[in-house]
């Protein structure tokens, strides 16, 4: 990742792009928030929701195309989007 611009990361799938990072907060945060969780982990304002949906009574999260990208799992700072990190690439297909 760069880590003074934000990265998009794509479905590595079918190439639509669903998150970008870091959005409202920094490198560091980005990757504390990943560490801490052990996933890659959104928030809101990083996610192309065109491009995802998300199941609110499961929490589960795929793209449009249909892969299955990870779990909504909120924490004490809101809404943060888990993902599993062979789901999404940061080169566009």
């Amino acid at each position: 990742m760069n880590q003074t611009s934000p990265t998009v990361f794509f479905d590595s799938s079918c190439g639509l792009p669903v998150f970008i990072a870091p959005i409202n907060r920094t490198f560091a945060d980005f990757k504390a928030d990943t560490t801490n969780h052990t996933w890659p982990s959104f928030r809101p304002g990083e996610i192309f929701l065109e491009n995802v949906v998300i199941n609110a009574t499961t929490g589960d999260i795929r793209s449009k195309c249909g892969t299955h990208l990870g779990s909504l799992d909120p924490d004490a700072r809101g809404e943060r989007y888990c993902i599993d990190l062979s789901c999404i690439s940061g080169n566009k297909v």
